[in-house]
């Protein structure tokens, strides 16, 4: 029912030192309140400086200027893991938007965050979440 709870404990030797423990659940708790609180708000063009959505292809549906603001601002932002994370040993880590979906002055952005801390993670973690956008200026 409670995982580990069925393997016998094992009794440190007298005299021996116990290891330091690896504050994984702690450097990964930070990592995700980080990584998932990421502001994407202003990503959006600024007023007026649209041209007009692409008419789209055969090959699939038009995509939008705000789409491709958002999508740019993330890719740039996300190129490299922002300075306030300096102290978490990231292996590797990528933020990339899988939908954005206008509502009137308002956007929805999908996102999904893939990261591997060193020493830690055998291979990447990920999270996925809809974070809602305006314009500078709240319209």
């Amino acid at each position: 029912m409670f995982p580990g709870l069925d393997r016998p404990r094992r009794l440190r030797r007298p005299g021996r030192p116990r290891r330091p423990r690896r504050p994984r659940a702690r450097a990964l708790a930070v990592a995700m309140a980080l990584l998932l609180c990421v502001p994407l708000a202003g990503c959006a063009p600024a007023a007026g400086s649209g041209s007009a959505p692409d008419s789209g292809s055969a090959s699939g549906p038009a995509v939008s200027e705000t789409e491709r603001a958002v999508r740019r601002a993330v890719a740039a932002w996300s190129a490299a893991p922002p300075a306030r994370l300096a102290a978490i040993p990231l292996e590797d880590w990528s933020y990339e938007v899988s939908s954005v979906r206008e509502d009137g002055v308002r956007a929805f952005a999908r996102a999904e965050l893939r990261y591997r801390l060193s020493g830690y993670d055998a291979g990447p973690a990920g999270s996925a979440r809809e974070v809602e956008l305006t314009r500078d200026g709240g319209s």
